[in-house]
């Protein structure tokens, strides 16, 4: 598999969301990641609509 990092002293952000309509519910996320492929933090949230 090929892998596109960041170069070194960068960090690269992967995020991505999604939604539901038929139960009117969306997330999304991320994850930061350094050169070396180690995750350096990551994030997830989700919404509700009424």
């Amino acid at each position: 598999m090929l892998k596109f990092g960041p170069p070194e002293g960068w960090v690269k952000l992967n995020c991505d969301g999604s939604q539901n309509n038929r139960m009117s519910i969306a997330g999304c996320g991320g994850l930061l990641r350094d050169s070396k492929w180690q995750m350096d933090k990551g994030i997830f949230t989700e919404a509700w609509s009424l």
